[in-house]
């Protein structure tokens, strides 16, 4: 059986109103498809065994694996902060205003910014763990 499946992805996050934004500047995030070694880096599975032989397993959460392990791009994200605030990383723009435009491209970027960013990193976070968390319809 072949089936049809496209390699890319984009999702448009609900975070900071963004859905109600003008289309062309709306945030948009560019992802991979899932795949099954997508979720093997996103989500390994730890093994513990006790003195008795005895083994548990668990996966611990990490928003950061998880966003990056879908090669995660973002489009129309950033911040401002005052020139020579301190030394960054990443893209920047200088405005005539004495400021430093921040883009956010990346999940690093993303990781880097300031906590007002943390209510997407978890938007971002359960939409990559529902995408690999789905289950096909043997059905079809």
């Amino acid at each position: 059986m072949i089936l049809t499946v496209s390699s890319a992805r984009e999702f448009i996050p609900e975070f900071n109103g963004n859905k109600e934004a003008v289309l062309a500047e709306q945030i948009k995030v560019t992802h991979a498809a899932p795949t099954m070694s997508i979720k093997e880096k996103a989500m390994p599975h730890a093994f513990d065994l006790d003195g008795s032989g005895n083994f548990s397993t668990h996966v611990e959460i990490d928003r950061k694996r998880v966003i990056k392990a879908f090669d995660t791009k973002l489009t129309n994200l950033g911040y401002e902060k005052p020139v020579g605030e301190s030394t960054v990383k990443g893209p920047v723009k200088v405005t005539g205003d004495n400021k430093v435009i921040m883009k956010i491209v990346t999940a690093e970027d993303l990781f880097n910014a300031p906590v007002e960013f943390d209510p997407l990193i978890d938007e971002l976070y359960t939409y990559f763990q529902n995408l690999l968390n789905t289950k096909v319809d043997e059905k079809n």
